[in-house]
């Protein structure tokens, strides 16, 4: 390393706390690859000066295009995106340059196998399958919750995970979920509100009285059979196996995000704002490009209905 990167990762190793995913030896290893390819290895060309003029693209074409073509996997070349970032993110601090390049980098995403998609009907029959045994034991009726709120909501997968009992009215179903980020070692959060319907918020009293376990991790809603937090792990396991016995093919809370989007927009082109506010989204088009789900008239139809044409 040159005394810039060095600097970089001397900062890097006095912030670093227990939940940072990459090592500073993973940055290091990393930065070096990015010099091998960016500069041909010369490290003492590596300056932040000389970084700070890079332009994406060159990134791409120089570094990660290649690494997709070898065979790497999009995490694995995402994570070099991610160390640009917080390495940008320093350089800005330092007065080197005003804006993060790495964030105009596209995300790789070419070696993800094909999105699992659910419909209206799988939803349903899924549904059905957990109402149907919720009353079998306590884990029952916990994972029938659990799939009906990512269902009727749209929550990230994490965001179940964090959710708290104190974070739900349990009278008028208004619910506070929050979204942690990381960002140049400082971690923050984002809040979106939702409500949960009269169905749910029944069950919901009915789980917290009588079958939710002694906790062991705080008000955490959704605990395991021994009072711990579910992980995020633990729920997609959950789910793929609930699925499979329902008689469907695996899924993953992410489909049920989609389901939820695509049926609430596809009931009416009304419901895009509501539904991207709902999802936390920070623009219609994310929603659209992400989870719109419909045929070729839907589509013609709420093109049409943007107010923005009137005039032509």
């Amino acid at each position: 390393m040159n005394k810039d990167l060095n600097l970089f990762l001397e900062y890097l190793t006095e912030i670093q706390g227990a939940n940072q995913r990459l090592t500073v030896s993973s940055y290091r290893s990393i930065l070096k690859e990015m010099v091998n390819f960016m500069f041909d290895g010369d490290m003492e060309k590596a300056t932040f000066e000389n970084i700070a003029k890079i332009r994406s693209s060159e990134y791409s074409i120089k570094w990660l295009s290649k690494l997709e073509k070898d065979g790497l996997k999009s995490s694995t070349i995402n994570k070099r995106i991610a160390v640009l970032s917080r390495l940008y993110t320093y350089m800005i601090g330092e007065l080197y340059c005003t804006t993060n390049t790495a964030r105009t980098i596209p995300r790789s995403n070419g070696n993800r196998k094909d999105k699992r998609i659910v419909d209206q009907e799988e939803a349903i029959a899924l549904l059905k399958y957990t109402n149907s045994h919720k009353a079998d034991n306590k884990l029952s009726f916990r994972n029938h919750l659990m799939i009906a709120i990512l269902l009727s909501n749209g929550l990230r997968c994490s965001e179940l995970e964090y959710l708290r009992i104190q974070d739900v009215n349990l009278v008028t179903g208004e619910t506070m979920l929050t979204r942690w980020s990381e960002e140049g070692g400082v971690k923050f959060s984002k809040t979106r509100m939702v409500y949960l319907n009269n169905k749910i918020l029944e069950d919901l009293n009915y789980y917290i009285n009588n079958y939710r376990p002694t906790s062991k991790d705080g008000d955490i809603l959704f605990l395991s059979k021994t009072g711990r937090k579910m992980t995020s792990r633990d729920i997609l396991r959950t789910i793929n196996k609930i699925s499979v016995e329902a008689g469907l093919e695996k899924i993953n809370t992410h489909a049920l995000r989609a389901c939820h989007s695509s049926t609430m927009i596809n009931n009416s082109s009304d419901n895009l704002d509501v539904v991207r506010k709902e999802l936390g989204h920070s623009s219609s088009a994310t929603t659209l490009n992400h989870y719109f789900n419909s045929d070729k008239d839907k589509l013609k139809e709420l093109s049409n209905s943007n107010p923005l044409f009137d005039a032509i």
